[in-house]
């Protein structure tokens, strides 16, 4: 009998959806670590909206929006959590970006004040090569990118003068190899998101000792990986 000769297209497709299962876990995972680390301050009663790009990208990058309402003065706002994953990207030999070759999860947050309009999409979370996200690599958008904690926490300008971290859009990111396990997913990513969000915590120390990948500076060079 001859030997059956692995299909490499059929093998790189199995792959895939194996990290389309682990994907469902860590949103699974994440979402009950959120109801246990804050049970008090969040209904959540999520409804999902999942968000593809196009076909071609489609093994590339998924973002699922999970919407809640948290308690602001007596009253229930709707905000919203998007997680992004950025599996793969395409290269630009000029990059230089220290993070530019990892897959990533981003963790966002919106606080819809105006029904969707600050929503993260996907457009504006996926990664370029150069470590930018979506909506900073366009230059009609970059006067609105602003950065915090080092590089670790990106943000949409904000029109009040001293915005708490729930008046903000904001979000990081976390390169999946680090989210071994919920342990490591509540220190990489759900720790430091209640601590930033609900506690007000400054956002360089809730993100000490963490993963936290450093963005890029339109137009500066692509920082190193620490």
């Amino acid at each position: 009998m001859t030997a059956r000769v692995p299909c490499p297209i059929a093998a790189a497709f199995s792959n895939s959806r194996r990290a389309g299962v682990e994907i469902e876990r860590l949103i699974d995972d994440f979402r009950s670590l959120l109801r246990e680390r804050v049970p008090a301050a969040f209904d959540l009663e999520y409804q999902d909206n999942e968000e593809e790009p196009d076909w071609d990208w489609s093994c590339f990058q998924y973002t699922e929006h999970c919407s809640f309402s948290l308690p602001v003065r007596g009253r229930r706002r709707a905000t919203q959590i998007a997680l992004h994953f950025d599996l793969a990207r395409r290269q630009d030999d000029r990059a230089n970006w220290a993070w530019a070759d990892c897959a990533l999860l981003a963790v966002a947050y919106a606080p819809l004040p105006f029904g969707n309009e600050d929503a993260w999409d996907l457009d504006s979370l996926a990664v370029g090569a150069t470590g930018l996200p979506g909506f900073a690599s366009n230059p009609r958008y970059q006067n609105l990118y602003e950065l915090h904690a080092g590089g670790r926490v990106f943000s949409a300008r904000s029109g009040s003068p001293s915005p708490t971290w729930m008046q903000r859009s904001w979000g990081f990111g976390v390169p999946l190899m680090a989210l071994s396990d919920r342990t490591e997913l509540v220190r990489h990513a759900v720790d430091p998101f209640t601590r930033i969000l609900i506690d007000d915590q400054d956002a360089e120390q809730a993100l000490a000792g963490t993963a936290a990948v450093i963005w890029s500076s339109p137009g500066s060079p692509s920082p190193a990986r620490r």
